[in-house]
């Protein structure tokens, strides 16, 4: 199934008409008949609408997993080996730019990727981004360390 067939179920198990879909979500109608017809696809803005609505971004653009958010907790009293599906905190920002970024490649270079290919390149460049993040932010922790140990010794 294409992710307009999967955005498709989604409103379609909410019992939503597309103009109503249209309204919660915040994309114009016909952008979302466009992405039920699979003419286009949703850029960076249009899946962090989807996903702040509770769909399940994997689900989304893969298929893979339950459909909402909520479903990816795990179940009262399952223990830790059944859970449905680690719940995971997403970086919205982060996440648009993993998707921008992306998507600029795709178009410099004139080519497209399938919808798995396409979440998988995302997860590689969220995952690049979260890990240029940490190492920034252990930099400024060691750099505080360092001026803190400074400032105590002069001090003393």
């Amino acid at each position: 199934m294409t992710i307009g067939g999967r955005l498709k179920q989604w409103r379609e198990y909410k019992k939503l008409k597309q103009d109503e879909a249209s309204s919660l979500l915040g994309i114009p109608f016909s952008t979302i008949q466009k992405y039920e017809m699979d003419i286009s696809k949703p850029g960076a803005d249009a899946i962090i609408r989807l996903i702040n609505a509770g769909i399940n971004a994997t689900w989304l653009l893969t298929g893979q997993g339950p459909m909402l958010v909520a479903d990816t907790v795990s179940q009262p009293n399952a223990p830790i080996g059944d859970l449905v599906e680690p719940l995971v905190v997403i970086d919205y920002q982060r996440l648009k730019l993993a998707i921008e970024t992306i998507e600029e490649a795709l178009s410099k270079h004139r080519s497209r990727l399938q919808p798995d290919q396409k979440a998988k390149a995302i997860g590689l460049m969220y995952q690049m981004y979260e890990e240029e993040d940490k190492k920034r932010a252990k930099a400024g922790q060691d750099r505080a360390s360092t001026i803190l140990n400074e400032l105590v010794k002069s001090m003393t």
